[in-house]
């Protein structure tokens, strides 16, 4: 017997009630409480209250099939997995098939042995409890499942929110950092191509706009500039204020960037000018050089951030920029000077810098699958 289970109802249906004394007289003695019904619709009316763990019912009641009685009990909600075991005179195999497909789970043939049906009933109700047991973990997993998909349904649509405010760079470093184990993204020495882009007199521009006006005329610019940043293969690392500052790998993919850039802004402004709306004019300043990557912040909010003085120069230049123009140092143009047409060279004497910086003017970037 199940051990959450001390004392177990059995249900006998039969309209012969010495029958049903004999079946107390059996089951009594071995823990079991029995409640009998002669009539089979008191015995359909009571069975929701009694919730009994296992049924007897015989196959011939008068006036009702016992077959058409099992379906009824059936039919009743709190039933179903009840197990429901037919007692009755006939051995017919037809008539046995015929309980068994109504539903019934077992039966006996009378006269019955009291340790059979001991036995049966034992078996039965064991089964039926673990069948319940069954059904129960089922849906608590089921449950857990739909859980775990709403949780990680969250987690998903969390990164993709995520990742949109995140640099591609420390995304993928985070990411790896992950899979080794570790908790921070370790800090490391690297050349990479910086580029700051800013809109001229925004400031100004933004005083007597509403906000979202100011946001509509900054995704203007931001959003074609971005999207050619990444289809270049560079990574926009933050947007400060009314600037974008960008990273690449590549010196060609970093001028080729620039030179889109200004293209698309180019014809953004031919539409402003269309809607008699002012032009929003870009500086951008572009330089290459060794810089660390690391983390800087404390405890509840880091940035891996890329600190060097090849960051600041490519700021410089883009302040030293003039609208609409693309400032390069020589540094980097003697990396692409086969890819583009430039300017000629000038020295910039730029704030905080004891030396001269040479720079030039990028005018156009030649297209070559090649390159």
């Amino acid at each position: 017997m199940p051990e959450t289970q001390k004392s177990l109802c059995i249900v006998a249906i039969d309209d012969d009630f010495n029958t049903l004394l004999i079946i107390e007289q059996f089951l009594k003695p071995a823990g079991f409480s029995v409640i009998g019904f002669s009539d089979p619709d008191e015995a359909l009316r009571r069975l929701p209250e009694i919730k009994p763990d296992c049924i007897l019912l015989d196959k011939e009641l008068s006036g009702q099939n016992g077959i058409i009685v099992c379906q009824k009990i059936l039919m009743i909600p709190d039933m179903r997995e009840v197990p429901i075991i037919f007692l009755s005179a006939s051995r017919d195999g037809d008539m046995i098939v015929k309980a068994l497909v109504a539903g019934a789970r077992d039966y006996i043939a009378k006269p019955f042995h009291t340790r059979e049906l001991i036995t049966r009933i034992e078996t039965h109700i064991e089964i039926a409890f673990q069948r319940k047991k069954i059904i129960e973990q089922n849906q608590l997993l089921q449950k857990r499942n739909l859980d775990n998909v709403v949780l990680n349904t969250r987690a998903v649509m969390m990164q993709e929110i995520i990742k949109q405010y995140t640099p591609q760079n420390t995304w993928e470093k985070a990411d790896f950092s992950a899979l080794e184990g570790m908790i921070s993204i370790p800090d490391e020495e690297i050349e990479m191509v910086f580029m700051f882009m800013d809109i001229k007199s925004f400031t100004r521009f933004s005083e007597h706009r509403t906000a979202k006006e100011v946001i509509q005329a900054l995704n203007s610019i931001f959003s074609p500039v971005t999207d050619i940043i990444y289809a270049n293969h560079g990574d926009v690392d933050k947007y400060i204020g009314d600037s974008i500052f960008a990273v690449f790998a590549k010196p060609y993919d970093a001028v080729r960037s620039a030179h889109l850039s200004r293209l698309a802004i180019d014809r953004v402004n031919a539409q402003r000018k269309e809607e008699n709306l002012p032009e929003m004019l870009v500086r951008t300043g572009i330089h290459i050089g060794k810089v660390v990557r690391g983390n800087v912040g404390g405890t509840y909010r880091k940035e891996n951030a890329l600190v060097g003085d090849a960051v600041n120069v490519a700021s410089r230049l883009e302040h030293a920029s003039m609208p609409g123009k693309i400032l390069i140092s020589d540094e980097l143009y003697r990396r692409v000077q086969e890819s583009v047409t430039v300017s000629k060279l000038h020295s910039l004497k730029a704030r905080g810098k004891t030396e001269m910086i040479p720079v030039r003017f990028l005018e156009s970037v030649v297209e070559s699958e090649t390159l």
